[in-house]
């Protein structure tokens, strides 16, 4: 009877229950085997993505985003015109020099809004330029072009760059400039050494070895002829690499007569230099701190030079001015171009 009574009720147990279960998890395992063949195909896509990127950091999209910074070396382009194609600095100022365009500012503004700038410079001369930059390099070697250039300042340039193209880059001598008298200090204003160059001997191919190449910090000065003709004899001691007899042109400050000097030694304190004027005659002496020069605190401290001073560099500082005049104005005679050392 039991066996007789399950016979009946068992096909409509399978009907009710066993195949709406089994479909239940059948569709379950349908539904995760599709779920993990689509994440399988998407592994698959993210590592084939990830095989083929490659960052192109000379596109447009790159180029559009960028900001122009001081120092940066660009290389711009006009198509179809040989004769507009140049590498450009950025200068301190912000700006570029670009041929028919002029200056033009291009610190702070990205490739695409240089490229216009440019194309509105040009389209007084061509019809419809094709501008093209492209980023070379960042930065550069910092140099000073100072006196009778025409346009003095602060310059980056690039490569190995000599003191003929650095004054280029300052758009050369002004009419007045005496290239036979240039200065170059090097080895920045905490510790110079000075260079005398005679460019002209460069500019006639007599001696190219006076148009040598600038280093980071080169301060380049072009005196004019006034100041060849206006010579000033000084007297630089103490604790310089060369102490003698030195003849300055007009203008020159005390910085630039220890740069003659070859620059401060180890032993120095350029906040206690003592600066004697007026000769044996009637001398006045004066303690300058030249590190307020150097940090800009008080450049008045880094004073001109005239004919006769007397430039000491001590090796501690100098608490009693009158005393030292005392002591050293006695032991320097000087004749011609020699100088008697100081006695200790």
């Amino acid at each position: 009877m039991k066996y007789t009574l399950l016979n009946k009720l068992l096909p409509s147990l399978i009907r009710g229950i066993l195949i709406p279960v089994m479909g239940a998890c059948v569709l379950v395992l349908l539904t995760q085997g599709s779920a993990f063949n689509a994440h399988s195909a998407a592994i698959n896509k993210i590592n084939t993505a990830e095989d083929n990127f490659t960052v192109d950091t000379h596109s447009e999209h790159n180029s559009r985003e960028y900001i122009i910074q001081e120092g940066d070396v660009l290389f711009i382009s006009v198509w179809l015109e040989e004769d507009l194609r140049e590498e450009v600095v950025v200068r301190p100022d912000g700006r570029i020099s670009f041929p028919l365009a002029g200056d033009i500012r291009a610190s702070g503004l990205t490739f695409a809004e240089l490229k216009e700038r440019i194309k509105t410079r040009l389209t007084d001369y061509i019809k419809h330029p094709e501008v093209s930059i492209s980023f070379r390099k960042s930065g550069g070697k910092k140099v000073v072009v100072m006196g009778a250039v025409k346009h003095p300042g602060v310059y980056f340039v690039t490569g190995e760059n000599t003191v003929m193209e650095a004054i280029a880059s300052a758009q050369g001598f002004t009419d007045t400039a005496s290239p036979s008298g240039v200065t170059l200090i090097r080895e920045g204003q905490q510790n110079p050494t000075g260079l005398k160059l005679d460019l002209s001997k460069a500019i006639d191919k007599s001696d190219l070895g006076q148009n040598i190449r600038v280093q980071a910090e080169d301060i380049i000065y072009i005196p004019t002829t006034s100041e060849m003709l206006d010579r000033r004899k000084v007297i630089v001691l103490g604790e310089v690499r060369t102490p003698g007899v030195y003849y300055v042109t007009g203008g020159k400050s005390v910085l630039e007569a220890i740069a003659s000097a070859n620059g401060f030694t180890d032993d120095s304190v350029p906040s206690s230099v003592m600066l004697i004027r007026g000769g044996k005659e009637n001398p006045e002496g004066k303690r300058i701190n030249l590190n307020d020069a150097f940090k800009g605190r008080d450049v008045s401290q880094n004073v001109e030079i005239l004919t006769e001073d007397i430039v000491y560099v001590p090796k501690k500082f100098i608490a009693d001015v009158n005393y030292f005049m005392s002591q050293i104005l006695g032991p320097i005679t000087s004749g011609g171009t020699t100088v008697k050392t100081l006695s200790k």
